[in-house]
């Protein structure tokens, strides 16, 4: 297995665009919708407080500066809080997605350790790493079937007399369905 130097880590990017777009896409709107509610909130605040000083001449405006930087410190405290009940939210919903894949991906895995070959549901479509565990998974099952299918009549010696040259044909053509490494080693074990 290879390993990833921790510089390379940076370079990897982990993205599933079927939840990450609707999470950005929500976020977005969601900041478009509280700057354009913060907005018209204080463009009616800042009217309502310039209107009545309008027409007063003779008064001092003592305590509209004050009262106007007020409004926009509220402004900004629920933007901020909804800002992070949003990032919350975002963080729950994409959290819940990673685990579902990793638990599906450790299921299928811990199937394939226990060399479970047979076909278990997996979650298709919920991520691109759970569709290449299945289609692997399949791949390996069909070639443990091919080796048992080869297995089973060397197993059976009234089909299969010890003739040599038949023996090596069948273990070759076994040898062919294992790893590289396997079949290579497999060859030279049967004497070439």
């Amino acid at each position: 297995m290879r390993t990833v130097k921790n510089y390379e880590q940076r370079r990897i990017k982990y993205v599933d665009y079927r939840i990450q777009f609707w999470l950005i896409a929500a976020l977005v709107l969601l900041e478009i919708v509280i700057t354009l509610l913060g907005t018209g909130y204080l463009y009616l605040v800042f009217d309502q407080r310039l209107e009545q000083q309008l027409y007063s001449v003779h008064r001092a405006a003592d305590g509209l500066y004050v009262d106007l930087f007020t409004q926009v410190g509220y402004v900004l405290a629920g933007m901020t809080v909804t800002n992070l009940l949003a990032l919350f939210v975002a963080d729950h919903l994409w959290r819940g997605h990673v685990d579902s894949v990793t638990r599906e991906l450790e299921r299928g895995l811990r199937f394939t350790r226990d060399l479970d070959l047979r076909a278990h549901t997996i979650e298709r479509d919920a991520h691109q790493i759970l569709d290449r565990l299945a289609s692997w998974r399949n791949s390996e099952r069909q070639r443990m079937e091919t080796i048992w299918s080869g297995l089973v009549p060397l197993m059976n010696k009234q089909e299969y007399p010890l003739d040599r040259i038949r023996l090596r044909q069948q273990i070759r053509r076994l040898a062919q369905q294992l790893p590289v490494g396997a079949a290579a080693d497999q060859d030279s074990a049967i004497g070439g």
